[in-house]
């Protein structure tokens, strides 16, 4: 099926829709999902037509790839898009509680989230978001969300989320390597200012940093966010013991908050992380040997 659009003076080929792509189980979204193509191009050329209609030296496939490569950077808006949609369904379950009544009864809203495939640190991403994140850009820093969103992109914008959140709410970091890049943003702050001769306050000297870091989001990569900007101090190697007993390997860590967190990153979908808390009452955590199989089979516990 060929969807003709409307010419802002781009002569670019007409759009084939892709056929037997189905990416949602319910193919009614799922086509209306695969026929935004046509609105996005649409988009696109609008975005572009004055460019185009003022500068008549671009050939023809100049023409065609500054659309489609602006068509692609219009498709991050459904990125955003998702995100709200996701944090207003996820504020109208919990006013009711409705994991609580839920055929399934979940027993914690992560629990219900985890179930649609939603991880818990995704979900906490999500709220930070939209509840603090998104409103603090917009009503302290009078910057437009979807521009910043289109320039920075979903994956450093997540990857920011712990470090902004410090820096509005002025809460202390579970991660000490994030603390420490709130830290030096901070110091940074305050170091220009001092060079300059210019007094902050420290509310000032917040929004001047939260500020620094949005412009660096959108200037560096990824890897380079993380390893210079959000994390300077390197994570320590995870020291592990491998006891190998019969053709069984067990491994054995003991990590840091910083040192988990890297491990799970790292290893991605590749573990079943199952958790559970250590008593104090040497008795308490025999039983407790006893209910993971794992320790259970290495001591031979019976």
């Amino acid at each position: 099926m060929e969807i003709q659009v409307i010419d802002f003076g781009v002569e670019t080929e007409p759009i084939e829709q892709p056929r037997e792509i189905v990416v949602a189980q319910n193919r009614s979204l799922s086509s209306s999902l695969m026929g935004l193509r046509a609105q996005f191009r649409a988009a696109a050329e609008a975005d572009l037509a004055d460019v185009l209609s003022q500068d008549g030296s671009f050939t023809e496939m100049e023409k065609r790839a500054m659309v489609t490569i602006q068509e692609l950077k219009l498709v991050n808006t459904m990125d955003l898009a998702a995100v709200y949609l996701r944090a207003q369904l996820i504020h109208e379950i919990e006013e009711g509680a409705l994991w609580t009544v839920h055929p399934e009864h979940y027993a914690t809203r992560n629990a219900m989230a985890q179930a649609q495939g939603i991880s818990a640190s995704e979900l906490s991403d999500i709220m930070t978001l939209v509840d603090i994140i998104f409103p603090y850009l917009e009503n302290t820093l009078g910057i437009s969300v979807p521009t910043i969103w289109e320039q920075i992109g979903k994956s450093n914008f997540r990857d920011m989320v712990p470090t902004l959140r410090a820096l509005i709410t002025g809460e202390t970091p579970e991660s000490q390597n994030i603390a420490n890049g709130v830290e030096s943003l901070l110091n940074d702050v305050a170091a220009t200012a001092f060079a300059s001769g210019e007094t902050l306050t420290g509310e000032q000297t917040r929004q001047h940093a939260i500020s620094n870091l949005i412009n660096l989001g959108g200037q560096v990569t990824n890897r380079e966010l993380r390893h210079n900007v959000l994390r300077p101090t390197r994570t320590p190697p995870i020291p592990t013991v491998v006891v190998e007993y019969g053709t069984l390997k067990y491994i054995l860590a003991e990590v840091d908050n910083d040192q988990y967190q890297s491990f799970l990153r790292k290893m991605g979908g590749g573990i079943d992380v199952a958790t559970t808390q250590w008593p104090e009452d040497r008795a308490a955590r025999q039983r407790e040997a006893r209910r993971v199989h794992f320790l259970r089979d290495l001591v031979g516990l019976e």
